[in-house]
């Protein structure tokens, strides 16, 4: 209800916000036979490798594992999803985002590595544009190259669909590039 409220959210609303880990955490550390780990976890999802997070301002070396992962994973969720102050971000965008933030020191390198490498710039669902004027959706990222998916072509360059859908390794086709990202209207 908050995060969907238009406006310039007050100092005692973000304060409530950030009160959430805190009563998550209290809440799953009551429940029997849970693994402790999974309300640290709730408690240090926003907590941040150089210190800057909340609720306790800790450091990398000071947070689990799993909750560094976690803090990724959500702030990508929270970059793309639409909020009532603005649009959805797109993936390739909210990825940028999360690499520029983790060279800042908000994030583990190695852990952002990892998830960009499972996620990719061009996450699996997204569309693009290819150089050649065709549409398409990734359906596969590639491991050793973030930036070159396999992509489905929807679409020919002239707008008439691509029958049969044929798919591209972008990264074994030099050639080829993605020139931009699209919404999924244009996929129609």
């Amino acid at each position: 209800e908050i995060l969907s409220t238009p406006g310039a959210r007050a100092e005692e609303v973000v304060a409530r916000v950030r009160r959430h880990s805190e009563a998550s955490a209290a809440l799953l550390a009551r429940v029997p036979g849970l693994d402790p780990v999974v309300a640290r976890v709730a408690l240090e999802h926003h907590e941040r490798s150089d210190g800057t997070g909340y609720p306790r301002k800790l450091k990398e070396a000071d947070t689990h594992r799993f909750s560094r992962i976690v803090a990724m994973a959500d702030t990508f969720v929270a970059a793309s999803a639409p909020r009532a102050h603005r649009g959805p971000s797109s993936p390739r965008l909210t990825m940028q985002v999360l690499v520029l933030q983790t060279y800042r020191g908000a994030f583990d390198r190695d852990l952002a590595r990892a998830f960009l490498q499972a996620l990719s710039l061009y996450p699996v669902g997204s569309v693009v544009r290819l150089g050649t004027g065709e549409t398409a959706r990734v359906i596969r990222c590639v491991q050793t190259d973030v930036t070159r998916p396999v992509v489905r072509v929807l679409k020919e360059a002239d707008g008439r669909p691509a029958i049969p859908p044929r798919e591209i390794d972008l990264s074994t086709a030099p050639g080829i590039t993605i020139s931009e990202e699209q919404t999924e209207a244009a996929a129609g």
